[in-house]
C-alpha cells in the first residue's frame, strides 16, 4: 500500500505542484537556505527562499513533467541507496517506490526523536505515520503561532475558516459537526472550539472529512492570514520551509551560521539534503494518503525510461561491438605476427645457405682463368691487396712501438697503439665490404669451373629478396592491425565515457547492464 500511495502521488503530480516538489528536494542546498535566511535579516520585506523558489518553479517548466517526475523518482533512489532495476511496468515502480518509503520512514525515526514517538504510538503504516506526522507538525505551529495573534486576526482567522467550512457541500459539513460534536458551525462555536481544543484538533477533523483539498487550502490561508512565521508559500513550502527552519536552527545549523565556513557548509551539504528527502516524500503522498485512490498516468513514466535504458543499450551494444572488433583485429595481428616469424625463420636459413655457397665461391676463386677475370673483379682483387698491405704496416707498427723502451715511450706508445688498432679495425671492414663485392662480382661472371655454383648463388639471393619483401608487406600489416585496435580501443574508451556519463545522470542504470 505505501508505494501505491507514493507512486500515485508521484505520477499524478503535474504543473506547479510537481516543480514545487522537485524544486525543494533537488534543487533546494542548505548553503541556499542560509543566504536566504541572511537576506531576509537585511530586506524584511522579501521572502528570499520563496523568491528564489518561483524562480525555480518557472525555470523548470522547460521540461515535461514526465522527465521531472522520473528525475525526483531517480534521485529519491540514490539518496536513500536504493539500487536501481527495469520500471517497465506500474507494479515495478510501487515496488521501487514502497522501498522509498520504508528508507525514509528508517531516516526519519533515525534523526526525529518525536517522529519516533509518534509512530509508536500510532502503529501506522510508514506513509501514513510520515503524512500524519508533518500534518500534526504544521497544526502544532498554528497553535503556537496563534497565542501571539492580536483580536482582529483572531477574528479574520475564524472567519476564513468558517467561510471554508460553509463553502462545502452539507453532507461534509454534517459529518464535521458530527466529529467535533457540536449542533451548528458558527463564528463562535469555532472560536469555542480553538481556544479549547486547539487549532490542530479542529484542522484534523476538517481534512479528515473534506481531504485534500481542505488541507492544502486551509494552511496556505491560515499562514497567510496569520503570518505564521512570515509564511506565505504554497503548503508544499511551507511544510519544507518549517522543517528547514528546524535544520537551521538544528545543532548543525547553529554551528554552520557560527563556523560561517565554506569547506563545513560543502560537507554537511549532502546530509542536509538527504535530511530533506522525507518532507519531500511526504509532499507526494499528501494526496494519496489523504483522499481515497486516484487512477495513475504510468505510460510517459515508462516511455520516458524507456528511452534511458534504450540508449545506455545502445552504447553498450556499440561497446561489444567494437570489443568483438578489437578481438577479431588482434586475431588478425596474431596471425600477422606468426606468418612473420616463420617468414624471418625461412628467410634465416635461406641466408645460411647463401653465406655458405658464397663462401665456397670464395675459397674455389683461384679457379678462376685470367680471361675471365672481368676488371671490376681485377680491381677488387688490387684494392683488397692494398688494404691487406697496409695492415700489415699497421700491425709492424705496433709491435715496433711495444719493443722502445722507457717510461716515457711506454706512455706514449700506449696511445699510439689504441689508435693504429682503431685503424686496423677500420681497415678490417674496408676488407670484408671488398671481399663480399668481389665474391658478387664472381656470381656475376659465372667463371667456367664455378658456373653451377653461381647460378645456386643467384638463386638464393633472390628467394631472400622475396622474402624480404614479404617480410615488409607483413611488418606493415602488424603496423596497420595495430593501428585499428589502437583507434577501436578509443572508440571503445569514448562509449564507455559516454555511457558512464549516462549512467551518472540517471541513477540506477548501471545496476541492470
Amino acid at each position: 500500500m505505501d508505494g501505491k500511495r507514493l507512486a500515485q502521488g508521484l505520477l499524478n503530480a503535474t504543473g506547479d505542484d510537481l516543480r514545487l516538489v522537485y524544486a525543494l528536494v533537488m534543487e533546494t542546498k542548505l548553503y541556499d537556505l542560509l543566504l536566504a535566511k541572511a537576506k531576509d535579516v537585511m530586506t524584511k520585506d522579501l521572502n528570499h527562499f520563496e523568491q528564489n523558489l518561483q524562480e525555480e518553479i518557472k525555470r523548470l517548466h522547460q521540461y515535461p513533467d514526465e522527465q521531472l517526475q522520473l528525475q525526483l523518482f531517480l534521485y529519491m533512489l540514490e539518496q536513500l541507496e536504493i539500487k536501481g532495476a527495469h520500471y517497465n511496468l506500474l507494479t515495478e515502480i510501487e515496488y521501487a517506490c514502497t522501498q522509498i518509503v520504508e528508507k525514509a520512514h528508517a531516516l526519519q525515526l533515525k534523526q526525529d526523536k518525536q517522529y519516533k514517538q509518534f509512530a509508536e504510538k500510532r502503529d501506522e503504516q510508514p506513509s501514513v505515520s510520515l503524512v500524519l506526522y508533518q500534518m500534526q507538525k504544521i497544526f502544532e505551529s498554528f497553535d503556537q503561532g496563534r497565542a501571539d495573534l492580536d483580536d482582529e486576526t483572531t477574528e479574520n482567522l475564524i472567519q476564513q475558516i468558517e467561510a471554508y467550512i460553509q463553502s462545502l457541500p452539507l453532507e461534509k459539513q454534517r459529518q464535521i459537526k458530527e466529529k467535533l460534536n457540536i449542533d451548528e458551525l458558527t463564528n463562535s462555536t469555532i472560536q469555542q472550539l480553538i481556544a479549547t481544543q486547539g487549532t490542530a484538533v479542529l484542522m484534523a477533523i476538517i481534512v479528515e472529512v473534506a481531504g485534500f483539498a481542505a488541507f492544502t487550502t486551509l494552511t496556505s490561508t491560515i499562514a497567510a492570514t496569520a503570518g505564521l512565521l512570515g509564511v506565505t508559500l504554497p503548503f508544499g513550502a511551507y511544510m519544507f520551509a518549517t522543517s528547514a527552519l528546524s535544520i537551521l536552527t538544528g545543532p548543525v545549523g547553529l554551528a554552520l551560521i557560527a563556523v560561517g565556513g565554506g569547506a563545513l557548509i560543502n560537507y554537511q551539504n549532502k546530509k542536509v539534503r538527504k535530511a530533506f528527502i522525507p518532507i519531500g516524500i511526504v509532499q507526494l503522498l499528501l494526496p494519496a494518503v489523504i483522499e481515497e485512490k486516484q487512477p495513475v498516468q504510468v505510460e510517459r513514466f515508462i516511455q520516458e525510461w524507456q528511452k534511458l535504458y534504450d540508449k545506455q543499450q545502445k552504447i553498450l551494444q556499440e561497446i561489444a561491438t567494437y570489443e568483438m572488433t578489437q578481438q577479431q583485429q588482434q586475431a588478425k595481428k596474431d596471425v600477422f605476427k606468426e606468418q612473420m616469424r616463420l617468414q624471418t625463420d625461412q628467410h634465416a636459413k635461406k641466408q645460411a645457405m647463401l653465406t655458405n655457397k658464397l663462401a665456397a665461391i670464395e675459397k674455389c676463386s683461384d679457379l678462376i682463368a685470367v680471361h675471365e677475370k672481368s676488371p671490376a673483379y681485377i680491381q677488387l682483387t688490387g684494392e683488397m691487396a692494398n688494404i691487406l698491405q697496409t695492415m700489415n704496416k699497421k700491425r709492424n707498427e705496433i709491435e715496433a712501438n711495444r719493443k722502445q723502451a722507457g717510461l716515457w715511450n711506454t706512455v706514449k706508445n700506449t696511445f699510439a697503439n689504441q689508435s693504429i688498432t682503431s685503424q686496423l679495425k677500420e681497415l678490417n671492414e674496408k676488407y670484408r665490404l671488398k671481399e663480399q663485392l668481389r665474391i658478387e662480382e664472381v656470381v656475376k661472371m659465372k667463371p667456367q669451373q664455378l658456373k653451377a655454383q653461381c647460378i645456386t648463388a643467384e638463386e638464393y639471393q633472390f628467394e631472400l629478396d622475396q622474402l624480404q619483401k614479404e617480410i615488409q608487406i607483413t611488418r606493415t600489416s602488424i603496423q596497420q592491425t595495430k593501428d585499428a585496435i589502437s583507434t577501436t580501443e578509443r572508440q571503445i574508451q569514448q562509449l564507455k565515457g559516454e555511457c558512464k556519463k549516462h549512467q551518472k545522470k540517471w541513477y540506477g542504470l548501471e545496476h541492470i547492464v
